[in-house]
Parts: C-alpha cells; structure tokens; sequence
C-alpha cells in the first residue's frame, strides 16, 4: 500500500505536470469564450439555465440533466474557472483510477505506468477540459466503473457487485444517453438472471435498487411530463437521422447535405428501416467508413476554434490517432482467444471482468460509427476502457504462455 501510494505520488507530481505544460502552450485558454465555443457546448449552457431559472429550451429533448447540472454547480462556485478545474479534476482522477484499476487486475506497476502514460499523453483529453462537453466527465465516469469491477470483480456473485454497476451506468445513462443500451442489458437481463434469489431472500434489497435507479427514474419523468415521451432523450434518433440515414439517402439519391438531413426528418420510423433494408449495403459501408475516420479522426479541439490551432500538438494527435486504430484492430483476435482460454480453464472471475471491459469498450466504439465530423471527440471517453483491457489481455497471455516473464 505504501509503495503503491508513492507510486501514485511521483506520477502525480509528472501528469500534472504535464497537463499545465500542455494547457500553458495552447492558444485557448481558460475562458467563457473558449468553454462556450461550440454549438454542443450551447445546448448543455441553455438546459443549466433551465434547471436554475426555468428558461425554456427544446435541447432539454436532447440533453438529459447531469452535465448541464454539473457545469451550474462549478460555474456557481467559480465561473468558468469552476467548470475548468471540475473537469480538470475528472481528467486527474480518470488518470489516477485508470492506474489503480491496471494495477488490481495485474498486481504489475509497470503495467500501471503505461496506462498513466497513454491517457496522460492523449492531448485531445487535456484540451477538452477547456470546453463545457461531456467527453472528460464521461472518461471520468468509466474509470470509475473499470476501478469498481477491478477491485470486486471477484465478488461478481453478490448483488453489491452488480448493484455498483448499475449506479454507474445510470450517472452515465444521464450524462450520455449511448449508455442506455448497457444499462438496459445489466438491468433487465443480467440482473433477473444472476441476482434474483438475493431479491428474494432479502426484499429489502428492492429499496436499494430503486434509490440507484433514482435519477434514471428522474429523466424518463422530465422526458414524459416535458415532451409525453418515455424515454432518456431523443438524441439518439435526431443524430442517426441527421448523420448515418441522411449521408447514406445522399449518396443513393446523389443530393447535396442539406437536402438529404430536410428529405432523411421526412420519413416516419418505418420508411426509414424500410429504405435501410432496401439499401444495406450502401449503409454497411457508410458505417463502417464512419467508424474508421472517427478512430482515426482529426483532433478537432487542438485547432478549435478557428485561429487557435496549435500546429505541433494537432500532428502529433493525427499520428497518435492513427495508431489507435491499429492497436484497436491488433486486439480484436487476442481479446477473443483471451475468452476463450478464460472460459476453458473456468476462470470466470478473469472470464467476467474480460467480458466486461471488452463489451463496453466495443460497444461504445461501435456506436460512434453512426456520426461522423465531430473529430476524435466521439470515441476519446473509450480510452478509460480499452487502456485497461488491453494491458489486462497482454498481461493475461503472458502469464498463462510465459509466467516467468512477470515475476
């Protein structure tokens, strides 16, 4: 524990470090100019107003209330200085839970030590501390659940373990509403099926669940008095109907951006699969030509807005980025071996936490491909994730082929 705490003192005293480094040669700087730039950054400012005065706006259809309530409580304490050291200290600790979470599963610092470094090293996370979006809360929030599972996961059998989840999945549920999907499978699938005795040996347990599940419930409810809608957001429909179906109908229709979005918000639900059928292939290849530009993509916040582009952090992004994209490919077969071997030996307490890390970190990626232009800001939260999964699948296969090597 002492050894493990001076580690995290000395790599502390480097990230900060070099966060400020980074953070004193950019152009942007710490003001409400910058925090606001963006039309997203707009959105959640205009729901803040809403929670605290009662403003009207319609983007409280598309922005659920964590974030918007986060920036009026920093903002309250300390204007934009206040939003920036809230997520300042989201980038921190993402850094700090990260080593810890490589460390429970690998018991190696080394491999703790690569994982400070490669979220510590990614400039466009620093930069997004500067801008009112979700993407460092969201990095933040899935540490948080990486350290949780890291550090129980060999209590995966008690409902305390399943419970921590889901109370994670819910803050991320209403910061990001692409985690309704997970949060969903854990609730009425995983849940039903791994935990339901506990229910009913002890019913008490009941309240506990509906206090987690609490500002979930809070959201579906300002979703149906505001809008008659059960549902988190509809986020989701506008930014596949804008981006994905409408990029696809103009390629097929051979028309300019702004009438494939006007012709894509013309079709009813039903049109829309009916037409994603007829023209599938056309739209698999969209996708996928969407989800490779993304990992690859341009870092968007190192040369937003514009005049402030900071020429030397932007190219080192662009090939930072890219080997992203060959690393995440490299794991795909690993990753399914690692399963396979796990499931083989009946190690399910490893087989568990695998598969975890594995389906989020796959999961949140994969859904990035239905958007696109909105640079590496789409898939960067996932690197809370897939830095722990893929050190846990080296060290794992080390281990099992070569176990002198790590000792």
């Amino acid at each position: 524990m002492k050894k493990t705490a001076i580690n995290l003192c000395i790599l502390n005293c480097i990230v900060i470090g070099l966060y400020f480094t980074v953070l004193l040669n950019l152009k942007t700087g710490i003001s409400n100019k910058i925090m606001y730039s963006t039309p997203d950054s707009i959105t959640y400012l205009s729901v803040a107003h809403w929670l605290e005065s009662g403003i009207e706006t319609e983007n409280t259809e598309y922005r659920p209330i964590l974030y918007p309530l986060l920036i009026l409580i920093s903002s309250k304490v300390s204007g934009v200085y206040g939003i920036w050291f809230l997520q300042f200290l989201f980038w921190l600790f993402t850094v700090n839970l990260t080593f810890q979470s490589v460390y429970n599963l690998t018991e190696n610092y080394f491999c703790g030590y690569v994982s400070t470094i490669l979220i510590a090293s990614n400039f466009s996370l620093i930069a997004l501390t500067l801008h009112a979006l979700t993407e460092v809360a969201t990095a933040f929030l899935l540490s948080v659940l990486i350290f949780f599972i890291s550090n129980n996961y060999k209590k995966y059998r008690e409902l305390f373990f399943i419970h921590g989840i889901l109370a994670v999945l819910v803050l991320l549920t209403i910061l990001k509403p692409v985690f309704l999907i997970p949060l969903l499978v854990a609730l009425f699938i995983i849940l039903p099926l791994g935990y339901i005795k506990n229910y009913i040996v002890d019913p008490i347990k009941i309240l506990i669940l509906f206090f987690i599940l609490l500002p979930f419930f809070t959201q579906l409810a300002i979703m149906k008095v505001k809008y008659n809608s059960f549902s988190v957001s509809k986020i989701g429909e506008k930014t596949f109907t804008n981006y994905l179906f409408a990029r696809g109908l103009g390629k097929i229709e051979k028309i300019n951006r702004t009438k494939s979005i006007k012709k894509a918000n013309s079709f009813s639900g039903k049109e829309k699969l009916n037409y994603l059928i007829a023209n599938k292939k056309i739209y698999f290849l969209t996708y996928f030509s969407n989800l490779k530009n993304n990992i690859k993509s341009y870092p968007t916040f190192l040369s937003y807005p514009k005049g402030f582009v900071h020429v030397p952090f932007r190219n080192y992004m662009i090939y930072v980025n890219t080997i992203y994209y060959y690393i995440h490919m490299m794991f795909i077969l690993p990753i399914i071996y690692l399963l396979y071997l796990f499931f083989k030996k009946n190690d399910y307490d490893n087989l568990i936490v695998l598969l975890i890390m594995a389906g989020l970190s796959y999961y949140y990626i994969l859904a990035t491909g239905v958007s696109f232009w909105q640079g590496d800001r789409l898939v960067l939260p996932s690197i809370a994730i897939w830095v722990c999964l893929y050190l846990f699948t080296i060290f794992s296969l080390i281990k099992i082929f070569n176990p002198l090597k790590i000792k």
